[in-house]
């Protein structure tokens, strides 16, 4: 893998876990609202389950573009 693979999944780590948080910092401004860390660290998570299952179809599909076609 390419290091701008490697510089794009950070900036995508970063913004998976920054996003949470303000959203959370913002209900703290909303009357009757309660920011609260087991929002985040579920959003966190649905985050991380989404990031693996794009990374595995794209991995599978990457496998299966190398693959040689069988010869009739």
């Amino acid at each position: 893998m390419s290091r701008v693979y490697f510089r794009y999944a950070g900036w995508l780590a970063a913004a998976g876990v920054l996003i949470p948080v303000i959203d959370e910092s913002i209900q703290y401004l909303v009357p009757g609202r309660a920011p609260e860390v087991a929002d985040v660290l579920l959003d966190i998570a649905g985050f991380a389950c989404g990031a693996l299952l794009v990374t595995a179809i794209v991995a599978l599909r990457a496998r299966k573009a190398r693959r040689p076609e069988p010869r009739p």
